[in-house]
């Protein structure tokens, strides 16, 4: 899988592994609660959230070098599932230009983590 790839797809898991972390800690919180809780259960759950409060870090650490209208629009297209024509209406730009955009934001953020270094073979 190619690094821009790699990225878009971390941006397309973000809000969803917010969601996942609040889960977990309702899970946790609610297993506490029992009278007889299941430690290896909260052990694993504890586990699946340190990932996934890792990948959400690894993207706010990508997202705050971008400028204002760049995270605009990833915001707008990965966090709230704008259509690139929309987000195109909203910013009076046009489609085409809010494409090729997009796509050099992606590969920034892409270069920004890999680095010369192969740390998306890691991901």
């Amino acid at each position: 899988m190619d690094k821009e790839k790699v990225v878009e797809k971390m941006l397309k898991n973000y809000t969803t592994n917010i969601a996942i972390i609040k889960n977990i800690d309702l899970d946790i919180e609610d297993a506490n609660l029992s009278d007889n809780p299941d430690l290896e259960e909260v052990e694993r759950l504890n586990h699946i959230k340190k990932q996934k409060q890792f990948e959400v870090r690894r993207v706010n650490n990508m997202l705050s070098a971008l400028k204002d209208r760049n995270l605009k629009i990833i915001e707008m297209k990965y966090f709230h599932r704008y259509k690139l024509k929309d987000i195109a209406m909203e910013l009076d730009l046009s489609p085409v230009y809010i494409t090729q955009l997009k796509s050099k934001i992606i590969e920034e953020l892409a270069d920004s983590i890999y680095d010369g270094k192969n740390y998306l073979g890691k991901l």
